[in-house]
């Protein structure tokens, strides 16, 4: 099975153990929109992309939402998810 991700709505995930810090740098020195700073995440716009900044140590889906974690060929960690609404 081919996923065609090019119809999908593409949400970025990353992870920090430090919201305040994350926060500043996607902010202040990239310029990202902050959407909403959730319990879970501080969520940005990036030119339309939903960024997702998960606050760590371990990360749930607070949704339910179902979640795999791989890497691509040059090691980057990606993760597809599927909403559980």
């Amino acid at each position: 099975m081919r996923l065609l991700l090019t119809t999908a709505h593409i949400v970025a995930f990353v992870v920090t153990a430090n919201p305040e810090r994350a926060r500043a740098f996607y902010e202040g020195v990239l310029g990202l929109s902050l959407v909403a700073d959730e319990p879970f995440a501080l969520v940005f716009d990036a030119n339309g992309v939903t960024l997702r900044v998960a606050k760590v140590p371990r990360w749930r889906s607070p949704a339910g939402a179902r979640v795999a974690w791989f890497k691509d060929p040059d090691g980057n960690v990606l993760s597809l998810s599927q909403s559980s609404a």
